[in-house]
C-alpha cells in the first residue's frame, strides 16, 4: 500500500489521541474504583461500582472500534 503524507499523519495524530484519551478515562475509572470500594456496602455502592465498571469497559470498546474504523479510513484513502 502506498499512502500519501497527509493521510499517515491523519491517522498518527488520531491514534495518538486515541490513546490519551484511553488512558486518561482508564486511570479515572480506577481511582473512581479505589474509592467506592472504601465505602461501606449500600445499594449506591452497587451503582457506582457498575459504573466504575462500564467507565473502564467503554474506552477499550471505543479505541477498538476507532482502531478499525482508522483502518477502513487507510484502505479508501489510499495514494495512487
Amino acid at each position: 500500500f502506498k499512502f500519501s503524507t497527509q493521510t499517515l499523519s491523519v491517522v498518527m495524530i488520531c491514534s495518538i489521541l486515541l490513546y490519551l484519551v484511553s488512558i486518561q478515562l482508564l486511570y479515572f475509572a480506577s481511582l473512581r474504583l479505589d474509592i467506592v470500594y472504601k465505602n461501606p456496602d449500600s445499594l449506591w455502592f452497587e451503582i457506582e461500582r457498575g459504573m466504575a465498571g462500564s467507565l473502564i469497559v467503554a474506552p477499550i470498546v471505543t479505541a477498538t472500534v476507532c482502531v478499525f474504523s482508522l483502518i477502513r479510513f487507510m484502505e479508501n484513502h489510499k495514494y495512487v
